[in-house]
């Protein structure tokens, strides 16, 4: 009686190992594969804030940009196309020009003052390339140079 009970007690022993080792490897093998499925849902989930927020951030920069550069310099533009001086300089002849340009270079200065760092050098080419009035950091520049000899 003695040889039978050693005889079962051992493999009743190994059934519930194998059992348990199995039911161990099992569950960390579950385990795994929901970390490896919870860890690409995070990561896409990341990925997708990061790309809202990138998205949320540019338009936010570009109305910005539009209120603190484009509107200004827009209006600024339209101002100076609506200018009969520039016309008039536009449509005289040469040597009439020469009095004209300094109306012109005035009223660059004034734009040049009133947006300090939005515009560091104004300049106004004609179409031959030729610049007619030139503006730098407030000051009229007299020395005027052809596009062509500039580069």
């Amino acid at each position: 009686m003695k040889l039978q009970h050693l005889h079962t007690y051992p493999r009743g022993k190994s059934i519930f190992f194998r059992l348990f080792w199995s039911f161990v490897s099992i569950s960390l093998l579950v385990i795994l594969v929901f970390l490896f499925l919870y860890s690409n849902f995070e990561r896409k989930n990341t990925e997708k804030q990061i790309r809202e927020e990138i998205e949320q951030s540019l338009q936010e920069n570009v109305v910005l940009f539009e209120k603190a550069y484009l509107t200004p310099i827009e209006n600024t533009l339209f101002l100076m196309e609506m200018s009969p001086s520039l016309n008039n300089f536009l449509t005289v002849q040469r040597e009439q020009a020469r009095l004209i340009r300094y109306e012109i270079e005035r009223q660059f200065v004034q734009l040049s003052r009133s947006y300090p760092m939005m515009y560091h050098s104004i300049r106004f080419i004609d179409n031959s390339g030729n610049e007619q009035v030139v503006v730098k950091e407030i000051i009229r520049i007299k020395n005027y140079t052809n596009v062509e000899n500039s580069q």
